[in-house]
């Protein structure tokens, strides 16, 4: 699975989706997405650099705290959901995995992660993005 933008960000969150999709339904691979996906939604533009993703799936490895943190911006989807649901949903809406499939790893409803995935900015942390979160 690839992208129109070849990051690091990216580049690491293609190979943990695809290693959901084709690990027996590994939740680990949605769940790292999701999290390099709130640093880059919280970090400013450009920011999210080699040392940043490689911290982040260090991070990722280690088991989930019990409850997830309040998210700071009430409202805002990728705070809002579990890791794992915002990495389903960018699974969906960046590398076109199927939905089902991805909210079934998840063990998520498919409408949240749809509903995640609808208000998802496009690139967050991209030097030439801005963000598009209402």
């Amino acid at each position: 699975m690839t992208t129109d933008r070849e990051t690091p960000l990216t580049t690491v969150q293609s190979a943990a989706v695809d290693r959901a999709l084709t690990a027996d339904g590994d939740a680990v691979g949605l769940r790292l997405t999701g999290l390099l996906e709130r640093t880059a939604c919280a970090a400013s533009p450009g920011a999210v650099d080699d040392l940043t993703v490689a911290l982040v799936s260090v991070a990722a490895a280690r088991e989930p705290p019990p409850t997830p943190p309040s998210p700071a911006t009430p409202g805002d989807p990728v705070a809002e959901a579990a890791p794992v649901v915002v990495g389903a949903a960018v699974a969906c809406r960046r590398f076109d995995a199927p939905l089902t499939r991805v909210a079934a790893v998840a063990d998520t409803p498919p409408e949240t992660v749809a509903r995640v995935a609808r208000r998802l900015p496009s690139h967050c942390g991209d030097e030439d993005s801005t963000s598009d979160r209402t």
